[in-house]
């Protein structure tokens, strides 16, 4: 049995290298690849009728442990020196006024709609508002220097502020000057070491993502609406942003995915939320 499992681990992580190298051809980000990989092994095992154990309960233990390495990787992808500076600032400006403008007019539209408490409208909506960086900086690779460099920067910047801004408002009971101090000192630990980890995070926690699909659901005529107005509203905030903020707004409009920092969130909402 634990060869078996060293053996389906060692598989998984040829797998997902694979797909990382295959990326900057196939123009499709890995995580994409991870899900339907993952998807897969669901429908293979029941057609050949092999039990597969039940590993979603893992999913939100791989989850905790992503939000944390893809802070840490997002810093690792930023280079900070004076000639950055003007950059920086605006991947700032597009990265947070899209964010909390998002995070606050979604939680708005819940409170008055279906009467939710702010706060826990705001810890559902913070995951939906962060563009992630491990699916924009692949759709990038194609792009001219000035306009990747500022995805990568935009999207590290948003995964980074984005993890802070959900924790800070779903695990503080009361907001109060000690809430703020332990903020500021998550900005100063975020700062290490840890690009190896992170990808073997992203690789077990896409793959049973993905294992854990329901064919059915995948498509849910339910909420289908529901996701093409917000789709839509992050489209039409983004192009007010960059419009003001004088930056090109082709191809960077369409440069505003969601993935695996939205998915990782989700899955740290508290219980009570």
């Amino acid at each position: 049995m634990t060869i078996t499992i060293i053996i389906s681990i060692c598989i998984l992580l040829l797998v997902a290298y694979t797909f990382d190298l295959t990326t900057a051809k196939t123009k499709i980000p890995s995580v994409i690849l991870l899900l339907i990989f993952g998807w897969g092994i669901r429908q293979l095992s029941q057609l050949v009728d092999v039990k597969i154990p039940d590993l979603t309960a893992l999913l939100p233990i791989f989850g905790t442990l992503g939000l944390v390495l893809i802070v840490l990787e997002g810093a690792l992808d930023l280079e900070m020196n004076k000639s950055k500076f003007t950059l920086v600032k605006k991947t700032v400006l597009t990265a947070v006024v899209s964010m909390f403008v998002l995070a606050f007019g979604f939680a708005f539209l819940m409170h008055n709609i279906w009467d939710t408490p702010v706060k826990i409208a705001l810890v559902n909506v913070i995951p939906v508002c962060v563009i992630s960086s491990s699916v924009a900086i692949a759709s990038a690779s194609n792009l001219s220097g000035n306009t990747k460099e500022f995805v990568i920067y935009e999207s590290s910047l948003s995964d980074i502020l984005g993890v802070l801004f959900f924790n800070f408002i779903a695990f503080n009971e009361l907001i109060t000057l000690h809430s703020f101090a332990e903020f500021g000192f998550q900005l100063v630990i975020m700062f290490v070491i840890v690009r190896e980890g992170a990808f073997l995070i992203k690789a077990f926690f896409f793959t049973l993502f993905g294992y854990s699909f329901q064919t059915e659901e995948i498509i849910n005529p339910q909420t289908l609406g529901l996701a093409l107005i917000v789709t839509a509203a992050i489209f039409l905030i983004r192009f007010i942003i960059l419009y003001l903020a004088r930056i090109p707004i082709m191809p960077l409009l369409y440069i505003a995915p969601r993935g695996l920092i939205t998915i990782l969130l989700f899955f740290a909402i508290p219980s009570y939320q």
